[in-house]
């Protein structure tokens, strides 16, 4: 009996040393959701409203090279619309203005997409200082809290409010950059045509 006390104290005591070493090797794991940071931060904010503009600004020069073709495609409905098509194979001429009409027009759609790729491009640009930032404010906050790990909020079913550091983050960001340049990247019409081919 002697003994089998003897072990259970011995036992007793190893459990005790564990239990007081557990915290020491705990993991310390944060939480971010970038999505709200970048939406949400005032820098993130500018982006977006400049992005709108430009945008916008997109827009109606598409809507300035479209209006006159379409004035000169209902032109031609018109002209044509009682012609048989013997009677358009003898007018050599509107044949022809037609097939430039539908060149011009397949240009302002290609014109269309190279926008949507300059949008792209220049939120991507836009970006870049905000990015740079995000990170010196994110291993500044790592390192304060001693944390190991910090995962990205749409990949966590719950986080304590402690873990999130999202407010935080937008709150440190702010005060490291508010505003950048946003500036349109224009892509050449004759670049896009060239990754066209290559594909």
């Amino acid at each position: 009996m002697v003994g089998s006390n003897r072990a259970l104290t011995v036992a007793a005591a190893l459990l005790a040393v564990v239990g007081m070493t557990a915290p020491a090797t705990a993991t310390e794991v944060l939480v971010l959701n970038s999505e709200e940071v970048l939406a949400n931060s005032a820098a993130g904010t500018h982006i977006r409203e400049r992005l709108e503009a430009i945008g916008g600004e997109m827009e109606t020069e598409l809507e300035e090279l479209g209006a006159p073709l379409q004035e000169r495609w209902q032109a031609l409905q018109e002209r044509t619309a009682d012609m048989t098509p013997e009677e358009l194979q003898e007018a050599p001429e509107i044949l022809e203005e037609g097939r430039e009409l539908q060149t011009e027009i397949q240009g302002l759609s290609a014109r269309e997409q190279i926008f949507a790729r300059e949008l792209v491009a220049t939120r991507v640009q836009a970006l870049r200082p905000v990015r740079e930032a995000l990170d010196t404010v994110l291993e500044a906050i790592v390192e304060e809290r001693g944390a190991d790990i910090l995962i990205e909020r749409s990949s966590v079913i719950f986080a304590s409010d402690d873990a999130n550091i999202t407010s935080l983050v937008i709150e440190r960001l702010d005060a490291e950059i508010s505003e950048v340049d946003v500036e349109r990247v224009r892509i050449p019409l004759e670049e896009s045509e060239g990754d066209d081919s290559d594909e």
